[in-house]
């Protein structure tokens, strides 16, 4: 006979969610969030409470005393990537880690190649958000032009100035460090010489 398992709820200790309760209905549940909000670690919770094997696509091993420096050459650019931990223990067994860990791959293009230059302007959408500390905008530039880019508070002050004056042809990373700044929402604004401007919404977490 096959025995079902229903998760009614999931109250968590330690890590950034610490004292966090996830209460699931009986029918259908979604987890809705900005990257970083806890969606993985909660799906994550759910599959070591159910004892089940991590669903990657690809396993590395490494032999016990073996260098465990990696390095992956097929990795994707502007992609989330997630990763953990399985060590195995003669006298306990083999334990997943419970923690799921991401990073974000962001590679510097080359402008001397004129195949990777940029055929348009662009200002992407901020990452990671919400985000705890800082946060990040990239400007991808066909040509040399002017931006202007700052940081505003709800009630219109301005914390923080990203870029004021000329940059090159190619691509560019500005970062917003929020390390005095209370939680809340705050406006990243930018206006560029081309007369590409716009306004972004970010929540700081803490």
């Amino acid at each position: 006979m096959s025995t079902s398992h229903n998760i009614k709820s999931i109250q968590v200790e330690g890590g950034f969610l610490t004292g966090s309760t996830i209460v699931f209905d009986g029918r259908m549940n979604c987890l809705i969030g900005g990257r970083g909000t806890g969606k993985t670690t909660v799906l994550e919770l759910i599959r070591y409470a159910l004892g089940l094997d991590p669903d990657f696509d690809e396993y590395i091993t490494f032999e016990s005393g073996e260098n465990t420096n990696l390095t992956i050459d097929s990795l994707v650019n502007e992609t989330d990537y997630y990763w953990r931990v399985n060590a195995i223990d003669l006298n306990t067994g083999t334990t997943y880690s419970l923690n799921t860990f991401q990073f974000h791959t962001d590679f510097p293009i080359n402008n001397v190649n004129s195949d990777l230059v940029p055929v348009s302007y662009l200002i992407s959408t901020a990452y990671p958000n919400p985000f705890n500390s800082s946060v990040n905008i990239k400007a991808v530039l066909p040509l040399t032009c002017d931006i202007d880019m700052r940081v505003y508070n709800l009630a219109g002050r301005e914390v923080a100035v990203l870029s004021q004056g000329l940059h090159q042809a190619g691509h560019h990373i500005f970062t917003f460090e929020a390390v005095d700044q209370p939680s809340g929402i705050y406006l990243i604004r930018y206006n560029l010489s081309t007369d590409v401007k716009g306004v972004q919404k970010v929540l700081l977490v803490r």
